[in-house]
């Protein structure tokens, strides 16, 4: 488990443990959940542990890595969250000392849940102290108080529309790290991270999370800060119930992230892929069949707004057509996007 991916952002996949509950509508085809309850006959809600031996890897790919003089990059867990209250404090304690041991691999923690991240990780301090574990107190006291973060360990979280974008992001940013990434997969709804709602000083205002600054507030303008996000990664979601993404929202994220200097990378285009229907052609019966569908640029399904042309009434909306993930690909206006942040050690 996590010798090879198919994940094209990162080098190597680690699950500690396996389970976790779904909370947003980015679960509601959560592909971890297909794939442990149909193919490895358990229940997904519940947290296991897993062997022994799964927990040797990382070791192995450090040794690899320093060999060959290259940084590889680990997403963990794939099958769960990292920083989910229902798992045994023990389990992140003992996560969290492989990364301390293991500085050559860059770690991509990725979570729906960045509101319990300071938390967990004082009570895994907490933990470590009762288990007089020195080396690791040492790391997260420097990470917790010093507000000085490791530098392999990479915090990002999942943001499939302009809520949970609004929502998770002012906690990602309230946390030290040396990268921040999103991860807008699936992208269900346009997403603007140059508008997030984040407190200052007291006042509501409005943070770009991409550039690191607060938006002037009255006559006072606080200019930049550290907190920024890195890496934006998005993409559209696949299986037999995969939604459809609209064009548009991927190519906000694309123009802001190169309008700001932030690391892009287009992971895949999803089931589905615009459809251009021949002049005059009617597509009511394609629609209704499920080969074709309609999208608007807000997000909202238009099939029930279908004139008697097949053609929607709604302005700004596109024709999208079930071609399977494979044939949809992963170029973005014929491009292949797989920009990556540079880690500066």
């Amino acid at each position: 488990m996590g010798e090879q991916t198919g994940i094209q952002w990162t080098d190597h996949t680690f699950n500690p443990w396996i389970g976790c509950t779904q909370i947003s509508a980015a679960c509601d085809s959560c592909y971890a959940k297909a794939l442990v309850e149909g193919r490895m006959g358990g229940d997904f809600a519940e947290r296991r542990r897993t062997s022994a031996a799964n927990w040797k890897l990382p070791r192995r790919w450090h040794r690899k890595a320093l060999a060959d003089g290259v940084r590889r990059r680990v997403f963990a867990p794939s099958l769960g969250d990292p920083w989910d209250n229902q798992v045994p404090i023990e389990w992140l304690v003992d996560l969290l000392d492989e990364i301390r041991e293991t500085p050559g691999l860059d770690w991509m923690l990725l979570t729906k849940r960045p509101m319990n991240i300071l938390n967990q990780l004082r009570r895994a301090f907490d933990a470590a102290v009762a288990a007089e574990r020195s080396a690791l107190l040492a790391w997260l006291y420097s990470w917790i108080h010093k507000r000085q973060p490791p530098p392999n360990v990479w915090l990002g979280v999942t943001v499939e529309n302009q809520a949970m974008a609004n929502l998770r992001l002012r906690y990602l940013l309230d946390v030290p790290a040396v990268i921040r990434f999103v991860s807008a997969e699936p992208l269900l709804g346009e997403v603007n991270l140059r508008a997030i709602p984040r407190p200052y000083d007291g006042h509501r205002a409005t943070f770009d999370a991409l550039e690191g600054k607060w938006m002037r507030i009255g006559d006072v303008d606080p200019g930049y800060v550290r907190e920024r996000i890195r890496l934006v990664i998005d993409g559209g979601e696949t299986g037999s119930t995969g939604r459809p993404t609209h064009t548009k929202w991927f190519r906000r994220l694309r123009d802001d992230c190169r309008d700001t200097d932030t690391a892009y990378f287009h992971k895949q285009n999803g089931e589905w892929v615009l459809h251009k229907p021949h002049p005059g052609g009617d597509l009511g019966g394609d629609v209704r069949s499920g080969r074709v569908t309609i999208v608007h640029p807000s997000g909202r399904s238009c099939s029930d707004v279908l004139n008697e042309t097949g053609r929607s009434t709604e302005p700004g909306s596109i024709y999208m057509a079930r071609v399977g993930k494979a044939r949809a690909g992963r170029l973005l206006d014929g491009v292949e996007h797989n920009g990556m942040p540079e880690v500066c050690l």
